[in-house]
């Protein structure tokens, strides 16, 4: 139906650039009624939904590139200038309701930023604030200074603060004003050659030793590139024993020291932790051992295994004799091969139920898994959740949950 609603000219620039949608064979009569006038406000969700359902292609094995974005981003775009034009009231009406915003979230920023810097700035008490970049082309920092000198200025009020996917394009040095921060999320997993100037990871390493969030309740970090901050366990040092989450995961870093720092960095400081997802080298299987002796409020734990080592039933050993009581959810991730082999899950399920509460068990693969010990696993673990043993469970290729 919104479709349908919108202008010829929206349909004919939505065509012209996204021939697929052949938005201009569609009739120009409309439909009786302008349902858009009687919407109360504009539901991103909504918005969202539809750009996601009109381009969304199931035949593709990724549809979350760039290229993809800049689709749903100019869909978005048409969709939200026909919501804009049919809102009631004026201009006047609309700037005094839209000083007191207190949580917003800008998808994919691209270099037109001069309006988003003035409505920052109008804004009396915001208190979460998320950056998505967009970058068809190359960028240069330099564009983005004014929106690092608003959100800077803006920074006390900030409870929630979260940039991605090129972080380049904001200045560490925004950390330092983030004082009554309670969530962080750090999220780099685009191209960095399109990035022209801006700070180095050492840069960001700098700040973030410097930086400190006595509040701060949950972290995430996502680096898959080739350049990554090692730094974040200081955040981790400085929160005053506050975090409720943390979420730290690299795709392309085999780094147990950095790895065993991390560990024992959440085991003295993380008294109160209930949810942690970071990468386990094998060489780290041991360490976890600190984690489940000083965390004991830990509820969940996703582990993402990147070694090629087939080391999974020792992990299964170690969570057996060491998880807390309270730690009843687990989600593993490995690349390539199967993570645990059929008899050292027999093992675990065997052991766990004798003395241990139902758990939630998942198990995420990548796309080349051994097929045949996946579905053996599969069948294992479905018998012990059968029994009782397991009350939840889910197990698949990651190809298969990709959106």
């Amino acid at each position: 139906m919104i479709i349908f609603l919108l202008p010829k000219s929206s349909k004919k620039f939505l065509s012209d650039n996204i021939p697929e949608l052949s938005l201009t064979e569609i009739s120009d009569n409309k439909p009786l009624f302008n349902y858009i006038s009687f919407f109360t406000q504009i539901s991103p969700d909504l918005i969202s939904g539809v750009s996601k359902a009109l381009i969304y292609d199931d035949n593709k094995e990724y549809n979350n590139n760039v290229g993809e974005r800049y689709k749903k981003y100019i869909l978005n775009q048409e969709i939200y200038k026909l919501f804009i034009n049919n809102c009631k009231g004026n201009l006047f009406d609309m700037i005094q309701i839209c000083q007191n915003i207190k949580h917003l979230e800008v998808t994919n920023c691209n270099k037109n930023i001069e309006g988003l810097v003035d409505f920052i700035n109008i804004q009396r008490n915001l208190q979460s604030l998320c950056i998505d970049f967009l970058a068809k082309e190359k960028l240069h920092f330099s564009i983005f200074r004014p929106l690092n000198d608003i959100i800077m200025k803006k920074a006390s009020t900030l409870k929630k603060f979260t940039v991605r996917p090129f972080i380049r394009l904001l200045s560490p040095k925004i950390l330092t004003s983030l004082i009554n921060l309670q969530h962080l999320e750090i999220i780099s997993d685009a191209d960095f050659t399109l990035i022209l100037g801006g700070s180095t990871m050492e840069v960001w390493d700098e700040y973030l030793s410097i930086a400190s969030f006595p509040n701060l309740q949950y972290l995430e970090i996502y680096f898959n590139t080739d350049l990554f901050i090692t730094k974040d366990y200081m955040l981790i040092e400085k929160s005053n024993g506050n975090i409720l989450e943390i979420n730290i995961r690299r795709e392309k870093l085999h780094d147990p020291i950095y790895t065993k720092i991390l560990i024992i960095t959440i085991s003295k400081c993380c008294p109160k932790i209930k949810k942690l997802t970071i990468n386990i080298e094998p060489e780290n299987f041991e360490d976890l051992k600190e984690i489940f002796l000083n965390c004991t409020q830990l509820e969940m734990m996703s582990l993402s295994l990147d070694s090629e080592e087939h080391n999974g039933d020792k992990l299964l050993e170690i969570i057996l004799d060491y998880s807390p009581e309270t730690l009843r959810e687990y989600l593993f991730f490995k690349k390539e091969n199967s993570i645990f082999t059929t008899k050292g899950l027999e093992k675990f399920f065997e052991n766990w139920k004798k003395s241990k509460s139902p758990l939630i068990f998942n198990i995420i693969n990548d796309y080349y898994s051994n097929e045949e010990n996946f579905t053996d696993n599969n069948k294992i673990i479905k018998k012990y959740f059968d029994e009782g043993v397991i009350k939840e469970y889910n197990i698949y290729n990651i190809y298969n949950i990709y959106i």
